[in-house]
């Protein structure tokens, strides 16, 4: 009796070890999900800063190439960039930089939303960081389906960016989605967000199937 009786503690005490394990790692997540890189402080690791609305943005260019191939060929070639360690970007939103540097930044990885992707999808096709994209699309993409029936508005915005950086999987769910709406809800989102020909025609193809 004695020897069951430690063993069923020695299980209560197994026990209460997982749980207090588990409860450290769900902490410790958060505590790494709260964390971001600040990159206006300058580390041991930054050997260069962006400038971007006179602010300087302390990053290391290894980072940046093995993220960008046009960073690469930038710091790789004879440009006047590979030499300096200090690179302007002038017609560039600070806060949108840094968006975009905590998406590539390996310490930091921040989650994409739809939000943010509109934000830096300009500099992730200028800089040609194709995994970001992919992430850019995926949280457009959860962001418009069928059960939460996004207004026609929503739709036209999405589409226009899906047609501008070619995300094919976004442009045919926008494009199926809006044929759903009425061409009144459809013309008041066509002036608040223009949208090439082409793809104007391929709601109103899908509009006549639908009948």
């Amino acid at each position: 009796m004695e020897n069951k009786i430690q063993g069923e503690n020695s299980d209560i005490l197994d026990i209460d070890l997982i749980d207090q394990s588990d409860a450290g790692l769900r902490q410790l997540d958060l505590e790494c999900d709260s964390c971001t890189f600040d990159f206006t402080q300058k580390s041991w690791s930054a050997d260069m800063a962006l400038t971007v609305e006179g602010t300087k943005l302390y990053v290391a260019k290894n980072i940046l190439a093995l993220a960008s191939p046009v960073f690469f060929r930038m710091f790789q070639s004879r440009f006047e960039e590979s030499t300096k360690n200090e690179v302007e970007l002038p017609g560039k939103s600070m806060n949108d930089v840094i968006e975009f540097l905590r998406c590539i930044y390996p310490n930091s990885l921040s989650q994409v939303s739809c939000e943010t992707a509109l934000k830096i999808l300009p500099l992730v096709e200028e800089y040609q960081v194709m995994h970001v994209k992919a992430r850019c699309e995926k949280a457009m993409l959860e962001s418009v389906d069928e059960l939460s029936s996004p207004p026609a508005e929503t739709l036209c915005q999405l589409l226009k960016e899906a047609c501008l950086y070619n995300l094919k999987d976004l442009r045919d769910r926008c494009v199926k989605l809006a044929s759903k709406k009425s061409q009144e809800e459809l013309e008041i989102a066509y002036r608040l967000y223009p949208l090439p020909a082409d793809a104007q025609n391929e709601i109103l193809v899908k509009v006549n199937a639908n009948l």
